[in-house]
């Protein structure tokens, strides 16, 4: 179960900068005039005291990858 540690043991810097850092690469293919396919791939990574956070530390990772495909229908 998670545990959230009192608001005393972890003090983030509200100065630290930015929270996080990522890329994005997209790509749509149209079948045709009405039909599509659409695919996504993205990285996030966390930074300074997001980074730092008993919560990551604890339950994740400071590293996210997502992924999507996307079917589209034009009217």
């Amino acid at each position: 179960m998670l545990q959230i540690p009192p608001a005393a043991d972890y003090q983030p810097n509200a100065d630290s900068g930015i929270k996080d850092i990522g890329v994005d690469l997209m790509l749509r293919y149209n079948m045709n005039e009405n039909w599509g396919i659409r695919g996504a791939l993205a990285y996030s990574a966390l930074l300074n005291d997001a980074r730092d956070s008993p919560l990551v530390d604890d339950e994740g990772e400071s590293g996210q990858f997502m992924s999507s495909v996307v079917g589209i229908y034009n009217f």
